[in-house]
């Protein structure tokens, strides 16, 4: 059975080679487990600040035209979001507050 050691061998290298792949699919599943997590925290932080500057708008000028809503409603920054926040507070008014959209 000359051939036997390289069999052995070859198996072996096999079983690493396996494992190897699983261990990086499993690096790979991780990762994407934690974009998604991230992904999904920014969008409720987005849903809130949206949400809340709608009720800050309310709370300071009354109703709160549609298209105003809307227009808030479809920022996805949320950088945007966060200092149209800050704004609201120095606005004395929404067409102050459509200058900052």
């Amino acid at each position: 059975y000359p051939f036997l050691p390289v069999l052995v061998i070859s198996f072996f290298l096999l079983l690493l080679l396996l494992a190897y792949i699983s261990g990086f699919r499993q690096r790979a599943m991780d990762e994407g487990e934690t974009i998604g997590m991230i992904e999904g925290e920014t969008k409720g932080m987005m849903k809130g600040l949206v949400e809340g500057i709608q009720g800050m708008l309310e709370i300071k000028f009354g109703n709160v035209p549609s298209d105003l809503q809307h227009k808030i409603s479809a920022i996805s920054d949320l950088a945007k979001l966060e200092s149209l926040k800050d704004g609201i507070k120095r606005a004395t008014d929404y067409e102050q507050v459509q200058k900052m959209l």
